[in-house]
């Protein structure tokens, strides 16, 4: 059969070994014939045409592999095809075929990335990247159709969080595009429907909108979806960013905050992105205050404020990384007063406008796409964990509050935020059954994963090879923040004196009033903080072993011996999932707020010692337990930290609070299995 412009499909609706050369001649006809965009045109429809037949359609399927019929393609030389086609210049700027040549070009390579799986991706991004795909996503980001810009974003969205890139690009690389596709997230959203309504054409790639072509109104709306979309993806790119280097990530996020500073301004920016009619559940918000904290990240392996002395020259280098990249944050300008406008935007958004924007969306937008039918839960699933990592960001910051230079107001600005979010939890014991409830039906409240990695597709990530998958509980975090401020100002001998002050100190956020911080810092409601601590506790470790799998034979005779540690308890929650990670996720969020109860009580000079009495006990079985579970998850670098905090804390523990010589025992014997391991094959 001989190739014309009116038979490609038909010219490669054929099997090996004749489907090779009929591509090959396909391509070759392209490259040879530059401008003939008529046959262009036709070309790439066929290609869409038979990867989509052959795959269902990228939207649908997105796991599994590449067929038969795509892997000869991309053997063929089907990528640098597509990208010899966007590299070709229009005929006229705004010739609406030639934007659909692109559109599709585009279409074609996001196809591959979503439908491969993970060793044809690995051959095809390497593909993409010595083809400079980034740079060319980058290049259309300034695309007069901005179905094109939105194209590209999609496209470097997948890339990006696609587990084969894993260190694949440098940090300056990364700086560059976090900075510009936070720019793109930051655009106008009349900006793009205004596009729209100029080339109404494109609306076709996003809705189903009768009319919208030749409606002003209907092609702005559409606009504005485009928009939203884009936006959620591009916030997704940059957070995924964050996470490209998992073997020195506290080293990666200095490096690109050293290139691009501004990317610090551009994040609080978008953390506080107005929620749109359009795409009412987009997580952009969320997902930017995830980002935040994220360059920000706590070593993976640690307790935040548990020490351990001998481990310091393992964990030096991160913790040195981190602290130089917050000084980044606190020498932005007005840096307190922004972190907390994006606690406030959070605080204020509106219930009822996004229901009713959920509720006519299909309507009012038709995108191609429906949302799913729990859009609206999503809503308020990505504001619960905004509240976690917001205060996961302010708590690191306690902990390098002199190198980073913060002062006390912004100490005290904080307090507020940490105060209210530690007296959410008060419940009554109706409230108290009604909470397991939900619990049961998988409604937990505030939590949130300590390292959430974007995913698009069913690969298990190398990261979840190399960490423990903990997350972390509001109701322990926030009084675990409120304990750790009041310790930093009772270390800089401000705490008490706060009590005499008549006028609010200078640089307190206009958020704040002096009668707040001298409730919050009088020493009874300092009291009932602690006592809240111990509660809460006290039920994180209830949970951590309820938590943990029962019945399990110990893999080693080290867990044997050690699996005794683990309290037995009717269950709390019958029908929660029983893993070893969700109870050291348990038991390291009660160790880190014991270990801030110790650090108030240190910096009091005995003021709430009787208060705090028993915490350190706790601190000790917490991290014990978790050193346990991270011994059968064979974590041996969490299991060392874990037990190495475990053992020196036990060193602190005064006679009166009884800590058993077996509990110190078989903490000792976890910290040297732990040690053994890692001398052995230097896993983590």
């Amino acid at each position: 059969m001989e190739l014309t412009d009116d038979n490609i499909s038909e010219f490669l609706d054929v099997s090996e070994p004749q489907l090779t050369p009929n591509l090959k001649q396909v391509f070759t006809r392209i490259a040879d014939t530059y401008g003939e965009w008529g046959f262009l045109r036709k070309a790439i429809e066929a290609l869409q045409l038979h990867l989509n037949s052959e795959h269902v359609s990228a939207a649908l399927t997105k796991y599994g592999a590449l067929g038969p019929w795509a892997s000869s393609a991309v053997d063929a030389g089907l990528l640098e095809v597509m990208f010899f086609t966007l590299g070709m210049a229009p005929r006229e700027r705004h010739l609406v075929e030639d934007v659909k040549v692109q559109y599709g070009a585009f279409a074609i390579i996001t196809n591959l990335l979503l439908v491969a799986e993970m060793e044809q991706r690995e051959i095809i991004v390497g593909d993409l990247l010595k083809l400079d795909i980034i740079g060319l996503c980058l290049r259309f980001l300034r695309h007069d159709h901005f179905c094109i810009r939105q194209r590209a974003v999609e496209t470097l969205r997948l890339l990006i969080t696609d587990c084969v890139m894993l260190e694949k690009i440098s940090a300056s690389q990364a700086a560059d595009v976090f900075e510009t596709i936070c720019l793109v997230a930051l655009e106008a959203p009349g900006l793009w429907s205004s596009n729209f309504t100029h080339f109404p054409s494109q609306c076709e790639h996003f809705s189903a909108l009768d009319g919208a072509e030749n409606d002003y109104e209907k092609a702005s709306r559409v606009g504005a979806y485009a928009f939203a979309q884009t936006q959620e993806d591009a916030i997704k790119a940059v957070h995924a960013l964050t996470l490209l280097n998992y073997r020195e990530p506290q080293k990666f996020c200095l490096d690109m905050l050293k290139r691009r500073p501004i990317i610090v301004d551009l994040l609080l920016d978008c953390t506080i992105i107005d929620r749109s009619p359009a795409l009412p559940h987009s997580g952009a918000s969320t997902n930017a205050i995830e980002a935040l904290c994220m360059l920000f990240q706590w070593p993976w392996f640690t307790v935040p404020g548990v020490p351990t002395p001998a481990d310091q020259v393992m964990k030096a280098a991160d913790m040195k990384s981190l602290s130089k990249a917050l000084r980044t944050l606190t020498s932005r300008r007005q840096w307190a007063e922004r972190v907390i406008k994006t606690f406030t935007h959070l605080e204020e958004s509106d219930a009822s406008m996004p229901r009713s924007w959920c509720n006519n969306l299909v309507k009012d937008y038709d995108p191609i796409e429906p949302p799913l039918e729990d859009a609206y839960e999503h809503i308020w699933f990505n504001r619960r964990r905004s509240h976690v990592y917001f205060l996961r960001l302010i708590t690191t910051l306690t902990h390098f509050a002199d190198p980073c230079g913060v002062t006390n107001a912004e100490i005290m600005s904080f307090l507020p935020i940490a105060y209210e979010a530690s007296q959410k939890y008060q419940k009554t014991s109706e409230e108290e059954d009604e909470d397991t409830k939900r619990t049961q039906l998988g409604e937990q409240s505030n939590v949130a994963e300590n390292h959430p990695y974007w995913v698009d597709r069913t690969d298990p990530s190398p990261l979840y090879k190399k960490i423990i998958r903990l997350s972390t509980s509001e109701e322990t975090l926030a009084p675990a923040l409120l304990l750790r401020l009041l310790a930093v100002l009772a270390q800089r001998n401000v705490l008490a004196g706060i009590q005499t002050l008549t006028q609010p100190p200078p640089g307190l956020s206009r958020t704040t009033s002096l009668e707040q911080i001298q409730q919050i810092t009088n020493p009874n409601v300092i009291r009932r903080i602690i006592s809240i601590a111990h509660a809460r506790m006290d039920t994180s470790l209830e949970h951590g072993r309820s938590f943990a799998p029962k019945n399990r034979p110990p893999s080693t005779q080290a867990e044997a011996r050690s699996a005794a540690l683990l309290a037995t308890m009717d269950d709390l929650v019958a029908n929660l999932p029983r893993t070893e990670e969700s109870a050291c996720a348990a038991f390291v969020n009660a160790a880190e707020l014991g270990a801030a109860l110790d650090a108030l009580d240190a910096h009091t000079r005995g003021l709430y010692t009787a208060d705090v009495r028993g915490a350190r006990r706790k601190l000790v079985v917490a991290l014990g337990n978790a050193a346990q579970m991270a011994l059968r998850l064979e974590k041996w670098r969490y299991a060392y930290s874990y037990a190495l905090g475990a053992v020196t804390a036990a060193e602190k523990i005064p006679p009166e609070e009884n800590l058993g010589a077996d509990i110190m025992a078989k903490n000792k014997q976890r910290l040297n299995t732990a040690e053994a391991h890692l001398q052995l094959d230097g896993s983590s």
